[in-house]
């Protein structure tokens, strides 16, 4: 009896540990996104069963990494560089569950399930180069320009500055439409440019009285300090006085103490000076230097009203540079409404199944018949609950998995009714013949499952993305058929049995 009892704990405690498992499942897609915190929706995914690329829609690229302007001795190691900086940027973004791996020697295969596609592939691209240098003094400014000029335009000193010039508060500026013109003579006075050792950036773009335009600088050559000196980079709202940069978002810079103790010696030394800040060839920002700056502290004001660009740009840099430029050699993407289509067809053709199936073995069967449905439904349970636990994804490939647990679940009861029916024919009790027929039926069942669970084993380490994800529900959900079909029906059989008075079984 008290053995009995046990059996009755055990199975409560396993029903309650699979709903607890199940709700961060359960919370994640029934919560409105609105409702849900940033904080709230990390946590829930860390617990929660996730839907693969082919159900939830998504993106899948094959990237080249570009190594033809590496050294040898640097192209050795650059893709494998170039996969983590990767792996970081997309861990840092919050996608779940995304597959990224090397393939051959140069490449490097993305899948994100879920995620904003032009997004993404702006934060996997991003080169990141991020460089502290100083810009000219105004008089020297003044004299680049006139050189600039008088190449381009001979005695007629004024053309480019009341042609293409316009000023935008402390900096000359240039309307996006005669960018290319100016880029043309700039590139024509490179040899002024190298001679007083100075290099022309622009800066972002923006709105200066109704059209859309850039800042222009003059930066000296020496690089004062690169992205490697940064320790940490967080978005924020602007919360400063200046008016063109109100309902702005800036990125914060904090340095490694090593590189804050240079910053704040660069910094009490050029107090008055403007430090541009210059990602990937364009000046995000140039303040002046109003004092010492001791903390390692800086920051970029991005002119974005976007927070998702800020974060972006944060994740960049807090996840560093790439080792070489990264293109896209081929591209897929995954309509949501093409995933919804999949789970749909999932869902109805498991419910179909599962209503024939019912339908049989209860009609051959009769009530241990319906035991089996209702250990059918426990499997399913009991392994939905297991991949939330684990943290794992279900593909179509895994419901491929589920539908093959579903005929090994009926196919051990199908054995072990059909070996108790033997034992009742031979004239043995309804006690004793269940007690025998487990008993006989235990190594084969034992054996179908354990071979077919070791097949699962060597495709999980061996294959990639939805080969695993294939392999893992079946692995799981063979585990957890042999102990609902060995133990959880003789449960039943035993609670049934246990009662006075029954000397019939239905069967």
């Amino acid at each position: 009896m008290k053995k009995f009892w046990f059996k009755h704990l055990v199975f409560i405690i396993a029903v309650i540990i699979g709903l607890w498992l199940l709700y961060p499942t359960y919370k994640l897609y029934t919560t409105p996104e609105k409702e849900l915190s940033d904080w709230e929706k990390k946590q829930l995914h860390k617990k929660s069963l996730h839907l693969g690329l082919d159900l939830v829609g998504g993106m899948h690229m094959v990237l080249d990494v570009d190594v033809s302007k590496l050294d040898a001795k640097q192209r050795k190691d650059a893709t494998d560089r170039a996969l983590e900086v990767i792996r970081n940027r997309i861990d840092q973004f919050g996608v779940y569950e995304p597959v990224i791996q090397k393939i051959g020697d140069n490449r490097i295969l993305v899948q994100l399930p879920g995620v904003d596609r032009k997004r993404a592939k702006e934060l996997i691209g991003q080169t990141a180069q991020l460089k502290f240098i100083f810009l000219e003094d105004k008089e020297k400014i003044v004299g680049i320009f006139s050189d600039i000029a008088r190449k381009i335009g001979g005695s007629d000193t004024t053309n480019v500055f009341l042609k293409y010039m316009i000023p935008m508060g402390a900096d000359m500026g240039v309307y996006e439409s005669n960018i290319d013109t100016v880029m043309k003579m700039i590139n024509l006075s490179k040899d002024i440019l190298k001679r007083r050792g100075d290099t022309i950036l622009f800066g972002p773009s923006e709105e200066y009285q109704g059209k859309p335009a850039r800042r222009i600088y003059v930066l000296k050559n020496k690089v004062e300090l690169t992205g490697d000196a940064i320790m940490d980079a967080r978005p924020s709202p602007y919360q400063g006085n200046e008016a063109q940069l109100q309902g702005t978002w800036i990125v914060s810079l904090n340095l490694h103490p090593k590189y804050a103790r240079k910053f704040a010696k660069i910094t009490g030394d050029n107090i008055g000076k403007r430090l541009a800040i210059v990602l990937d060839g364009v000046v995000k920002s140039a303040p002046t230097i109003r004092s010492r700056i001791p903390t390692g502290e800086a920051m970029i004001t991005t002119n974005e009203k976007d927070p998702d660009k800020s974060k972006d740009l944060a994740i960049v840099l807090r996840s560093g540079a790439l080792p070489a430029p990264v293109k896209i050699a081929e591209e897929r993407s995954i309509g949501p409404s093409l995933g919804q289509d999949s789970i749909k067809a999932g869902i109805l053709a498991a419910i179909i199944g599962l209503i024939i199936v019912a339908l049989f073995m209860i009609i051959y069967y009769s009530f241990s018949g319906f035991i089996a449905i209702v250990a059918l439904i426990l499997n399913l349970f009991f392994l939905v609950a297991a991949l939330a636990g684990f943290n794992g994804t279900l593909t179509l490939p895994g419901i491929a998995g589920i539908a093959l647990t579903i005929g090994m679940s009926v196919d051990a009861n199908v054995l072990i009714f059909e070996r108790i029916r033997e034992e009742l024919r031979a004239g043995k009790t309804p006690r004793t013949a269940i007690e025998t027929g487990y008993q006989k039926v235990f190594r084969t069942i034992f054996d179908a499952n354990l071979t077919t669970i070791l097949t699962a084993v060597i495709l999980y380490y061996l294959g990639t993305g939805p080969i695993r994800g294939f392999a893992l529900t079946l692995m799981l959900g063979l585990i957890i058929n042999f102990i609902t079909a060995i133990y959880f029906t003789r449960y039943v059989y035993e609670l049934f049995l246990s009662k006075r008075g029954i000397e019939k079984l239905y069967i």
